[in-house]
């Protein structure tokens, strides 16, 4: 039996494909943005620590990817009719899984998740089309910031020269929550259920049209 390759399993004529294709992407992205926020705060873990593994860069990732995600399933969902009768298609599991990704935007604000996509992918830079622009955000944060010192790391073995940008880039990328430990406490149940819920994608469109992926164990 010959390995099955990509442009049979997903032909790229095919928008369905095209779509599911779309969602794996972002699902690896999520899934493995969460496992590294995980490392990133292991048991006993002191703020030093976590500052040192990177774990505020990792939850802003993790995000960034999962809000990044849901935009391009809802665009996917609002111009394409297969795509939709691909996820009315989903067994209960999948349907569940649907309408908890679709509901974590009103639950956490779409002004405060467009917020976070931009600023999670984006640097601080002048805008002349924008009044005020994204320079005039970072100034807001770093006056706020008289709790964050202000070291380089120089280690060896560091893994990023500035750990303060760190925290300043988190404070930015949130500054439009509302209640960050309400609304930060949806995200990582959300970036599961969205990783689950590409599964089922995944799975309905192979069922549909008789393909058999390797699966790697």
């Amino acid at each position: 039996m010959t390995d099955p390759i990509v442009p049979d399993c997903f032909p790229p004529d095919d928008r369905v494909a095209l779509f599911v294709v779309s969602m794996a992407m972002a699902g690896n992205d999520v899934e493995y943005a969460l496992r590294q926020v995980v490392l990133a705060n292991p048991e006993g873990a002191s703020d030093e620590d976590r500052a040192r593994n990177r774990f505020s860069q990792k939850v802003r990732l993790t995000y960034g990817f999962l809000f990044e995600g849901i935009d391009a399933l809802k665009a996917w969902a609002k111009d394409e009719p297969d795509v939709v009768k691909l996820l009315r298609a989903l067994p209960p599991d999948g349907a569940a899984l649907l309408k908890q990704v679709r509901g974590l935007e009103q639950q956490i604000g779409p002004d405060a998740i467009a917020h976070v996509r931009h600023h999670t992918f984006h640097y601080p830079h002048p805008d002349p089309a924008k009044n005020p622009d994204s320079t005039a955000e970072l100034a807001e944060v770093i006056a706020t910031a008289d709790d964050v010192i202000a070291r380089v790391d120089a280690r060896s073995d560091g893994e990023h020269t500035f750990p303060f940008a760190d925290q300043i880039a988190v404070g930015l990328s949130l500054s439009r929550h509302d209640d960050i430990e309400v609304q930060g406490a949806k995200v990582p149940t959300g970036a599961v259920a969205f990783v689950h819920l590409v599964r089922h994608i995944h799975l309905r469109y192979c069922n549909e049209r008789g393909i058999t992926s390797e699966v790697i164990r």
